[in-house]
């Protein structure tokens, strides 16, 4: 029932059907048997009623879509505004004007619980609907005041032809009134109930115009164009509403738990993307976002975000993606895919595309064979053309292993169907592994990332936005700290000295990585010739992570704010084989946990892969765990926005990880105010040593990066001071 979907002149009253001469409410279904069907074929509507809420008319949406897409159709009102008895003897005394005392009534009306602007989107839908028609002069309101007593007729007079259908009795145009209330309406048609029928319809709809002319003595019929100016705004749209728009609100008031129901004889609608209600995305904190999908929808759907952790980027794509949809030609198709790279990701994207309205198919969460019969079943749906989306999150692992998923893209495609890849940590996809065969299938594609580009790699970053696109946008951390999608931040820096044995070494691994091929350019990026540099940069590094004065400096500063004190807090470990110990370094944080009496738990790939990981974050959310220890696991778009602090004993050389790993801790979050960072930074025992140059400058370029969103950065002890005196202790290094 779309605007073009019943052309003009194909149904007529006579074509609705047997009615029932008496309706009763809420019992019998007046609106789905009578009123709606009426509005599908009329060419116009009178209607008469002493209370009047446009929430009514969005149970009729169905045909009022319809109605309103006819140029021909008009509808006209005549309703009787609830005036107070001052308000009464004002108008007569002619102390006020009459279209004064009504256009205040109706704001009234409008403005308070129960009447206009109740909590739904079908509602809305129905205001815009017939403030549409206000505006283009389709419909007009006038209101009558009863010179004593009280306007009190309820009618619906529909018109095709010369046929007249009437709907009269005790109901008033509320939803109260047509679907609560107990009430009764009458229904008689002109052409085939008889001459007493004939009858009373002919005196309704010649009472209508005596009323609407105002040639009865009993009353004063104005036209309060302030009323419809009004009604205009709270309905106000560019563009006419369509029955497409009724689905839209419908899916709308269902997410909220408002339980609409169906018009008669429709099966459920197939799968639509909408944007949430009242989520705001082209103002306040996430304006950016209305910038960022307009930037995308420009670059003709193709490119890359680069949006800090907390930015909203999921949602952004999800924006995205139902703009798309709502752009297509209608009864078209639409595959959306969406690769993640891990099980917690694809779980928290999955929630986040429901409340959408959609839910997700998750490959992983089936067998092979429940998979494939999944697949089948999404392509015989869009095999009838219907006007649907379906999404599907997966890992990027599986979509690689699973060729079935990439097949289902290519059938859908060329069946006609539009298709879109949204690549979440984008980065990933910068690897052989994806781009030596890229889906090239999808028409449309987004890839997501605080930091899209590839450290140490660039050709795969050239690759990736070779398939992608360019970058349409960027909101990093300092832009998200500003809009307040992420908490401000205290950076503390401890440093921490090696020992002899570690600096020997470290510069023994320098010696080893030289000798292998390693070098640096002149602009200081690093040359990775082949993977014995990789197996070594990698041993090399560990022997600064895993420093081994790092664990009792943690043990020191945990004592020093006191463990009763310790909650909601990140403990990074490193992730790599120990060097120079027999322990792997989380192991050795938490026993320091457990020494001070903290409890906490640890979060690496083995408990999620256990499928403990959603519990263990729950549980550290609502605060039974003090303290979660982990191994990488953090660092890739997992939501712990509970987090207070972090205590970063493992930090990389990847300025990626050092976005991550800030975007954990700085997730907004209910009474948070700010987080802390407390970053442990080794330096060599002995500045004359060949290698000490190479580490300090190492931590300094970390340093300097965590310093510079701080809000404590320039405090007399702050991470800044400390900068600056390891910037001299490099200097004097490199005199050495």
């Amino acid at each position: 029932m779309s605007a073009d979907a019943t052309p003009e002149g194909v149904w007529s009253l006579r074509a609705l059907g047997e009615t029932q001469p008496l309706y009763e409410a809420p019992q019998d279904d007046l609106a789905g048997e009578v009123l709606i069907p009426a509005f599908q074929c009329a060419e116009e509507a009178r209607i008469v009623s002493a209370y009047f809420t446009s929430d009514a008319l969005a149970k009729l949406s169905p045909g009022l879509a319809n109605y309103i897409n006819r140029p021909t159709a008009s509808l006209r009102l005549l309703l009787s505004p609830h005036l107070t008895d001052d308000d009464l003897v004002a108008v007569q005394r002619g102390s006020r004007e009459p279209e004064a005392v009504v256009c205040e009534a109706i704001e009234q009306t409008l403005a308070t619980p129960g009447g206009d602007l109740i909590p739904s989107a079908l509602s809305q839908h129905a205001s815009e609907c017939l403030g549409y028609m206000v505006a283009r002069g389709q419909a007009e309101l006038r209101f009558v005041l009863m010179r004593a007593g009280m306007f009190h007729p309820k009618q619906w007079l529909l018109r095709h032809g010369d046929d007249w259908l009437t709907v009269h009795g005790s109901g008033n145009v509320t939803h109260s009134g047509l679907f609560v209330n107990g009430e009764q309406m009458s229904v008689d048609r002109n052409w085939c109930d008889g001459p007493p029928a004939a009858k009373r319809v002919s005196k309704m709809v010649r009472t209508f115009e005596e009323y609407w002319s105002n040639q009865r003595d009993s009353t004063l019929t104005i036209s309060a164009p302030q009323a419809a100016e009004l009604i205009t705004a709270l309905g106000s749209t560019s563009k006419p509403p369509t029955t497409r728009d009724f689905w839209a609100a419908w899916r709308a008031d269902q997410r909220a738990g408002l339980e609409p129901e169906l018009p008669p004889g429709s099966p459920l609608p197939p799968p639509q993307l909408a944007v949430p209600t009242g989520l705001q995305w082209r103002e306040g904190r996430y304006g950016h976002q209305g910038t960022a999908v307009d930037e995308f929808l420009n670059a003709a759907a193709r490119g890359v975000m680069a949006i800090a952790t907390g930015g909203g980027k999921t949602r952004t794509a999800l924006i995205a993606a139902t703009q798309l949809q709502d752009r297509r030609p209608v009864g078209r198709p639409m595959l959306v895919m969406i690769l993640v790279p891990t099980s917690t990701l694809e779980r928290q994207w999955s929630e986040d595309v429901r409340e959408f309205g959609i839910e997700p198919v998750r490959p992983s969460q089936l067998s092979g064979g429940r998979r494939a019969e999944r697949i089948s079943e999404i392509q015989t749906a869009f095999a009838t053309g219907a006007e649907r989306t379906e999404v599907v999150v997966c890992t990027q692992q599986l979509f690689r292993s699973d060729r079935s998923l990439r097949e289902l893209a290519e059938d859908v495609s060329q069946a006609g169907a539009d298709t879109m890849l949204v690549g979440d940590e984008v980065h990933n996809l910068g690897a052989p592994s994806f781009l030596s065969d890229p889906p090239e299938v999808f028409a449309w594609r987004l890839g997501l990332s605080a930091t899209p580009i590839r450290q140490f790699d660039s050709l795969g970053t050239d690759e990736l936005f070779a398939f992608f696109g360019p970058q349409v946008f960027e909101f990093g951390l300092r832009a998200a700290i500003d809009a307040g999608c992420l908490v401000p931040y205290d950076y503390h820096v401890h440093t921490v000295s090696l020992t002899e044995d570690e600096l020997e070494r470290y510069a023994s691994l320098t010696d080893d990585l030289f000798a292998a091929g390693f070098r640096m350019t002149d602009e200081g990026q690093a040359v990775i010739p082949n993977s014995r540099v990789e197996h070594l940069l990698r041993q090399r590094r560990a022997v600064l992570e895993q420093a081994s004065g790092k664990v009792p400096a943690l043990s020191a500063v945990l004592r020093q704010i006191g463990p009763a004190n310790v909650r909601r807090t990140l403990i990074y470990a490193s992730s790599k084989p120990p060097e120079l110990s027999d322990r792997r370094q989380i192991e050795e944080a938490n026993e320091v946990l457990q020494d001070l009496g903290i409890v906490a738990h640890e979060l690496t790939a083995e408990e999620n892969a256990a499928g403990r990981g959603d519990e263990i974050l729950h549980r550290f959310a609502a605060g039974e765990y003090k303290a979660l220890t982990a191994m990488r696991v953090l660092d890739e778009g997992v939501d712990v926005p509970a987090t207070e602090s972090a205590f970063i004993l493992a930090s990389t050389t990847v300025e990626r990880e050092w976005v991550q790993r800030r975007g954990r801790v700085l997730r907004q979050a209910e009474g948070k105010a700010a987080a802390a960072i407390h970053d442990f930074v080794v330096v060599p025992p002995d500045l004359s040593e060949s290698a000490a140059g190479s580490i300090l400058r190492s931590e300094l370029r970390r340093v300097r990066a965590f310093a510079s969103l701080a809000r404590n950065e320039w405090d007399a002890d702050g991470p800044r001071a400390i900068a600056e005196e390891l910037d001299q202790m490099e200097r004097e290094a490199s005199r050495a």
